[in-house]
């Protein structure tokens, strides 16, 4: 019976998804479909049209130790909100290091203990959305110079497959709201560029620390995922939790369109959506830093998200985090390129994606 009604709840979903789409406007690709036309060959122009043609670089990975400092044995854990934090102080709780009580840094509260007994952490609430976590991100670096930075908590379920609870290791990352919104093309892509002299482009696309994300899966390897029950308006349906590597997806949009979803399968093969973990992941290629992101999937993606959210966001925050503490486990007893100093001081002087039903034509434009 419980996977009956799952079935006929994920059928409810696809139809939704699908009414959906069909009530955005259609906005034509002019890239693929209008006939070229001849444009006067400018200086302005010519240097255009060739730097249309520069190859961006592939992903950007982080390296396997922070490059700008020496960094202590300290592991910086992230969420953005209160309710994705709760295990990992428990941890720090039952290692005895009566860390209940948090701490502030210029307002942002903190928790300090050791986590399986002999690995310190940091663990810390950045605040919903990417200025949030990039300033969060940062504070907490030039305080604490941890060696690596793990993002714990929830997402909106992006790929069908997934399940609220299920958790995905992010191996690529992905800011979907950077670029042009435009009433012909969409939403049209573009590159970021660095902050150096020559404002060089860095590609919006992003992958962990190779030697973080090999102990990542060597824990998905071992992992029993715990077994979940949803809400009895949710179908009631009860499972085992599972882990896989895949695509994760941030802006500063709670709710989005289904074209917008549409884009985020086809092309950024985006598993989970949220609002803070590319940032993050843009902020560490950015300074040099080794980071880590673990998100569960709490509601469907959608338009209206909010009560979805509230119901099935904490079933989610739970499984991110159990997961990542058994992440921790496994880096407690790993020195694979997590390289460290001494903590003499504390400051600075892929998954499978099911995407075969989307054969509409992507409505997004992809500018490189």
């Amino acid at each position: 019976p419980h996977a009956g009604e799952g079935h006929q709840r994920r059928r409810k979903e696809e139809q939704r998804e699908k009414r959906m789409m069909t009530t955005q406007p259609s906005i034509e690709d002019p890239l693929r479909r209008k006939a070229p036309h001849w444009v006067p060959c400018t200086p302005i122009f010519a240097l255009l049209l060739f730097s249309h043609f520069i190859p961006v670089a592939p992903a950007v990975a982080t390296p396997d130790r922070p490059s700008h400092y020496a960094p202590t044995d300290t592991v910086l854990i992230l969420g953005a909100v209160p309710q994705e934090i709760p295990p990992f102080v428990e941890a720090m709780a039952t290692a005895g290091n009566n860390a209940t009580t948090p701490a502030t840094l210029w307002g942002v509260p903190y928790w300090r203990g050791r986590i399986h007994g002999t690995l310190p952490v940091v663990v810390a609430i950045t605040g919903i959305g990417k200025t949030k976590t990039a300033v969060t991100l940062t504070l907490f670096l030039r305080e604490f110079r941890p060696k690596c930075v793990l993002m714990s908590g929830t997402g909106a379920r992006v790929n069908r497959e997934l399940r609220t609870g299920d958790v995905v290791v992010a191996t690529h990352l992905h800011e979907h709201d950077y670029g042009s919104l435009t009433k012909d093309k969409g939403m049209v892509y573009r590159p970021f560029n660095t902050n150096d002299l020559l404002g060089s482009e860095m590609p919006n696309d992003f992958s962990p620390s190779p030697s973080l994300l090999a102990i990542a899966k060597k824990a998905i390897a071992s992992y029993i995922g715990p077994t979940v029950t949803l809400p009895s308006e949710d179908g009631g349906d009860v499972y085992q939790v599972t882990v896989r590597t895949g695509g994760v997806s941030s802006s500063d949009l709670f709710g989005v369109t289904g074209q917008r979803l549409h884009t985020l399968r086809t092309r950024f093969r985006t598993d989970i959506m949220e609002m803070e973990s590319a940032p993050l992941a843009h902020a560490c290629a950015m300074l040099g830093v080794p980071f880590l992101v673990v998100r569960a999937g709490s509601n469907v993606a959608q338009e209206a998200p909010n009560d979805d959210y509230l119901r099935l966001g904490p079933i989610a925050a739970k499984q991110a985090a159990l997961f990542t503490l058994h992440v921790l486990d496994y880096l407690a007893d790993s020195n694979d390129g997590i390289t460290h100093v001494s903590q003499s001081s504390s400051r600075l002087s892929e998954g499978e994606n099911n995407y075969a039903d989307d054969e509409e034509e992507d409505k997004d434009v992809c500018v490189s």
